[in-house]
């Protein structure tokens, strides 16, 4: 065949090849996506109508945002091709397999809350998240995202997590939840001095010394641990909440400087002197029941204090409270209390509890007529 020929050959063979794409959109790359209520979804964002083709183009052209949360969605097949997408959404679905989403690099939002997963191996080529959700799934190795250095914000919680070694270079967080799962040991936290957010609630850790350095931290989560020292915190002067509940702590010693607080949970502790607190003046609201508390005193010059509750204590003189003008909720039921008269100016009081004490005189109530609940 000469020269001429061959190149005859080739072009018929490109023309029909091209005029079959026309008309045949499948040789172009349609695409197969099986699970019925993802195909759905797809076809609405597209305009198409049920049961037409797909092509692996067309999901290109899909960009931005995608929201397919709480549907059902079991396959993600056909997910591959979404390739311009930056922002995905597949919470609350029942999904265990999410190897499609291995070639969505331009992800930087991905939320696979609540689903059935425990593989994340696929996540380790994600490397432009820098939000990511995988709560609520049955994960144990959390070592692929050990190279997602862009995260900002990690959210893990409610899963089977021990190891949390793997987190010890990315830097970057400003946010990491990590509560409910079975960690002891935190020392890989130490690093990630960018942390402004962190909440480690429910989990088996005793020692919190790699806490001392994250002084950029402004909200801190541990309740429901086994912790008794708490010095570490004593450098973290830009807290503004700080929740240690049920623990094992009776001395607030670290506490007495972090003046920014405004929100502090010391509730199902082991607490029996209360001084430490006396300077954090911002406080809005204390949380103090079930404890071994009976003087309330350095509590008396906490007058930003909205709510109080120290339930379930040994007190009986409220004399600290009198000038506390601010309270619109305080809860002192279970307690030793016989006289209530420094309650009698705090009439900005909304709710008051009081039952289980010693109590048989309510006149000092008399003028609190914010009061609806008694």
């Amino acid at each position: 065949m000469h020269k001429i020929g061959i190149k005859n050959y080739f072009l018929l063979g490109y023309s029909l090849l091209l005029f079959a794409t026309i008309y045949n959109p499948g040789i172009a790359g349609e695409v197969e996506i099986p699970d019925e209520i993802l195909r759905a979804k797809i076809e609405q964002i597209l305009g198409k109508s049920v049961g037409d083709s797909i092509t692996s183009r067309e999901l290109r052209e899909i960009r931005s945002e995608f929201d397919a949360s709480d549907l059902g969605v079991i396959d993600l097949t056909g997910f591959q091709y979404l390739t311009n997408l930056s922002i995905l959404n597949l919470a609350k679905n029942q999904l265990s397999n999410i190897e499609p989403l291995a070639n969505l690099k331009n992800l930087t939002h991905l939320n696979l809350d609540s689903n059935q997963i425990i593989d994340i191996r696929t996540l380790s080529s994600l490397k432009n998240l820098v939000a990511l959700r995988i709560a609520n799934n049955q994960i144990q190795d959390i070592s692929p995202l050990l190279e997602l250095k862009n995260l900002k914000g990690l959210v893990i919680d409610h899963n089977r997590i021990s190891d949390i070694s793997p987190l010890v270079n990315l830097n970057n967080l400003t946010g990491l939840v990590i509560s409910n799962n079975q960690i002891s040991d935190i020392g890989s936290l130490n690093n990630l001095k960018k942390l402004t957010l962190l909440n480690l609630s429910k989990n088996q850790i005793s020692d919190i010394s790699s806490l001392n350095n994250l002084i950029t931290l402004t909200g801190l989560v541990i309740d429901n641990n086994k912790i008794r020292e708490i010095s570490p915190l004593s450098q973290l002067n830009e807290l503004t909440f700080l929740w240690l509940d049920n623990n094992e702590i009776t001395n607030l010693g670290a506490l007495h400087n972090l003046r920014k607080l405004t929100e502090l949970r010391l509730f199902q502790n082991k607490i029996t002197d209360l001084t430490p607190l006396t300077n954090l003046k911002n406080l809005t609201e204390l949380h103090l029941y079930n404890n071994q508390i009976r003087s309330i005193e350095p509590l008396s010059g906490l007058d930003n204090l909205i709510k109080l509750d120290l339930h379930s204590n040994q007190i009986s003189d409220l004399t600290p409270l009198t000038n506390l003008n601010n309270l619109t909720e305080l809860y002192l039921y279970k307690n030793q209390i016989g006289n209530i008269k420094p309650l009698s100016r705090l009439d900005k009081l909304i709710k008051l509890s009081l039952h289980s004490n010693q109590i048989s005189d309510l006149t000092p109530l008399t003028n609190l007529n914010n009061l609806t609940e008694l």
